[in-house]
């Protein structure tokens, strides 16, 4: 029993520190406490949706003059960054490694792989990003 009030533990930490977090990744709704009672029920469920859907949500708050942070799953959204838009993205030592074919595409930005962060401050990107036009995001 208590190893798996352990995985419950370690499942809340996981969402509400990085897939579901508040904008100071430290709380999480305790609703999630009532449908993780039963982890063989738990585990049949899709989050990725619910993660999408507050990432989407905190996208548009955090456009707000009062908000001064930004919460949900920021890496999801760097590594969206990374493959559509080229502005602060990392150059690749292998730009197209074929080995990775099957794995999930966070894996390609491993930190071994990357050659060199860009540098930059918050106004060259800004401008970069007001830059772009259509075609130059891909899809």
């Amino acid at each position: 029993m208590d190893f798996w009030r352990h995985v419950q533990a370690y499942i809340l930490f996981i969402l509400g520190c990085h897939l579901l977090s508040d904008s100071l990744g430290s709380e999480i709704h305790l609703q999630y406490l009532t449908i993780m009672k039963d982890l063989t029920i738990f585990s049949t469920y899709s989050l990725g949706g619910e993660i999408l859907a507050h990432l989407y949500r905190e996208l548009g708050e955090a456009t707000r003059p009062s908000r001064a942070n930004i919460a949900g799953c920021i890496h999801l959204l760097q590594i969206w960054a990374w493959e559509h838009l080229h502005v602060g993205r990392p150059l690749l030592r292998i730009p197209f490694p074929m080995e990775l074919h099957g794995l999930s595409v966070g894996f390609m930005w491993n930190e071994d792989r990357l050659r060199e962060l860009p540098v930059g401050n918050i106004i060259s990107y800004r401008d970069e990003l007001d830059g772009l036009l259509d075609s130059q995001v891909s899809s």
